[in-house]
This record gives C-alpha cells, sequence and structure tokens, in this order.
C-alpha cells in the first residue's frame, strides 16, 4: 500500500474515532456536519477514477489501466473542480437551473483546458472526452447535493430534533433538576 493510500486511511479512522467519542448532543451534530460535508472523499475517488486505479478486496490500491492524464492535469481538475465540491456549496440552497449553470460552467471550464491535450497527458479525443465526462460527473453530483435545500434542509430539520430532544429532557427535570445539571450536582 503506498503512502498516499496510508495517510488517506489513516485519516479516515482518525475522523471515525472522533466521531465515536461520547459528545453532547450539539456537539455530536456540528462534528457530523464537518465530517458528513467534507468533500475529500469524492476528491480521492475522482483522483483515482482519473488514475484508473481502484482498490482490491484486501484493501490495496491498483492500476486497472493506463490513468487517463497526468499529474498536472489532475491539479487543474482539482482547482476547477474544488467550486463545487467543497462544504459552502453542499449547505446551499440551489435551483435546478443554478445547478445546470454551473455544471456547465465546470465542463466547459475542462473542455478549454484540455483543449491543449498533450500538456495535460491527454493523447486523444476519446481520452479527453472520458474525463471531462467523469469531471463533469462528480461537479454534478456534488452540485446536486444543493439542490433544493438538500442536504442544507436535512441539517436543519436534524438541528430541530437534537434541539427538540434536548429541551424536552430538561423539562421533563423540572426546574430543580436543570438547576443541579447546570451547578454540576445533577445525575
Amino acid at each position: 500500500m503506498n503512502d498516499e493510500l496510508k495517510a488517506h486511511f489513516t485519516q479516515s479512522i482518525l475522523d471515525f474515532a472522533k466521531q465515536n467519542v461520547p459528545q453532547a448532543p450539539r456537539e455530536a451534530y456540528g462534528s457530523s456536519i464537518m465530517y458528513l460535508t467534507n468533500p475529500d472523499s469524492q476528491f480521492f475517488a475522482l483522483e483515482n477514477n482519473l488514475r484508473n486505479r481502484s482498490i482490491n478486496d484486501k484493501g490495496e490500491m491498483i492500476s486497472i489501466g493506463k490513468p487517463l492524464c497526468n499529474d498536472e492535469c489532475i491539479n487543474m481538475i482539482r482547482m476547477t473542480v474544488q467550486s463545487a465540491m467543497n462544504q459552502v456549496t453542499f449547505l446551499s440552497n440551489f435551483d435546478e437551473k443554478e445547478v445546470d449553470r454551473q455544471s456547465d460552467m465546470i465542463h466547459e471550464s475542462i473542455c478549454f483546458s484540455l483543449s491543449d491535450g498533450s500538456k495535460y497527458g491527454v493523447p486523444d479525443h476519446f481520452t479527453r472526452s472520458m474525463v471531462v465526462q467523469i469531471t463533469t460527473s462528480y461537479a454534478r453530483a456534488a452540485l446536486k447535493r444543493a439542490l433544493n435545500q438538500g442536504e442544507r434542509g436535512f441539517w436543519s430539520r436534524i438541528e430541530q430534533n437534537v434541539t427538540s430532544t434536548i429541551v424536552n429532557k430538561d423539562n421533563k427535570k423540572g426546574v430543580i433538576g436543570m438547576f443541579k445539571d447546570a451547578v454540576g450536582l445533577g445525575g
């Protein structure tokens, strides 16, 4: 297993461990948003798709063909797609028209950048089309996460449920129980 893959899996394990540390409901809610809206796994998948790599049953990264492009191309694509694959976008509120507009901008930007395919290790029109299609698909999927308050609405409902649960639990204790909790005497 190469160092990049080891670092990715180590970070994933650490992130998972952080998620499973007992926390107050609001803290768990906040860290869940950060974890589940982190685009690193999508960038990792996009990069491996462009490099024609996959993970086998043993968890090892294997090559399944010749890479579709070089490192410079992957860096250019990452910089272009970051406008769509980020936590702000995931928690935004886009309509279908905005998703289409931003998808088209990314598509056109990648096409324009790849017009000199030799610079990016993209030898022919077919390979260039594949790179554009794969990249645009990932970007569009990321943009659709914000469609009609997609994730924003989801997290808003979760936050309301957490708040409601905390308030209802505190109300059942009564004033004396809430006071004991506040001064550290509650149980």
